[in-house]
């Protein structure tokens, strides 16, 4: 019990450090939602707040005040210089760049080679190719490498389109950087999903100002609140939520918003940031 009660008090402190990064806007919210829950969260961040206040520190440079909510700032991607690089066909030199990528745990497999070439041939031409593969057999690698070289040639994005967000995150995540470290470049990459997948600013103001139905409703527009400090993206797949958290999200995504004209927060929604990366991109990964 004693190396469990050591480890929550080191865990209680680091949120408390955490916390303290926070603007004096964001605590003052999440002191004023967490009045109505039945914990002593209240008291917590009334004391946090007058630490703030005490020590008037200003805000962090990677943050912005907008209504009242603070934010962090965007900062457009700026894109490497492309330079041209001829697609590869020959299977000799797409194993070369295959074993770059890999090193020690590269397999070469004439397969994925075939395929890789095939891509590579339907891309340059315009052409349509269906291609079964068994598990296993590398085939994400094998589409993307000659997406990436076909993008970077023709100076336009291509399309990578999967079943799931989770296929859609795995590559981003995964397997892109292997297809860098093959090209010895970086390729600008954009995950697209649904709007419902982006927080709506708008709703979000609008409904932080309204009282929680519930426990999970207030819970989830602290979260929320602190989230919007360190999300780039405002995909809702970052967030933990709760399944009561998960309704109060569909909320915000539900309401339409009639008169988009005078939206305050049109320059910084989250949505319109991906399709303007997108455009940008040299692969784009849709489900």
């Amino acid at each position: 019990a004693d190396s469990n009660a050591l480890v929550t008090a080191e865990w209680f402190l680091t949120l408390v450090d955490k916390a303290l990064q926070l603007p004096i806007e964001t605590l003052n919210q999440l002191k004023k939602l967490s009045f109505s829950l039945k914990n002593n969260l209240f008291e917590f961040f009334e004391l946090l707040c007058y630490w703030k206040h005490e020590v008037k520190e200003q805000n962090r440079d990677d943050l912005e005040i907008f209504h009242g909510i603070a934010l962090k700032k965007w900062q457009p991607q700026s894109l490497v210089k492309v330079y041209s690089a001829p697609i590869t066909s020959e299977k000799t030199e797409m194993s070369q760049l295959l074993e770059r990528g890999y090193g020690q745990n590269y397999e070469r497999r004439l397969g994925q080679l075939e395929m890789a070439d095939t891509v590579s041939k339907a891309l340059k031409e315009g052409d349509i190719a269906f291609i079964e593969a068994e598990p296993g057999f590398g085939k994400t690698v094998s589409y993307l490498l000659p997406a990436a070289l076909t993008a970077i040639e023709e100076k336009m994005p291509v399309v990578v389109s999967v079943h799931t967000i989770q296929k859609q995150n795995e590559i981003s995540e995964r397997e892109i950087p292997h297809v860098e470290k093959m090209l010895d470049r970086q390729i600008f990459t954009t995950i697209v999903k649904g709007r419902r997948h982006y927080l709506n600013l708008w709703n979000f103001e609008r409904l932080l100002q309204t009282d929680g139905e519930n426990y999970d409703e207030t819970i989830t527009k602290m979260q929320i609140l602190v989230w919007l400090t360190e999300t780039e993206t405002g995909d809702g797949d970052e967030l933990n939520l709760s399944t009561g958290g998960m309704l109060f999200w569909q909320r915000l995504a539900m309401e339409e918003i009639t008169d988009s004209k005078s939206n305050p927060w049109k320059e910084r929604d989250f949505f319109a940031r991906v399709v303007k990366r997108a455009k940008e991109a040299n692969i784009i990964i849709t489900n």
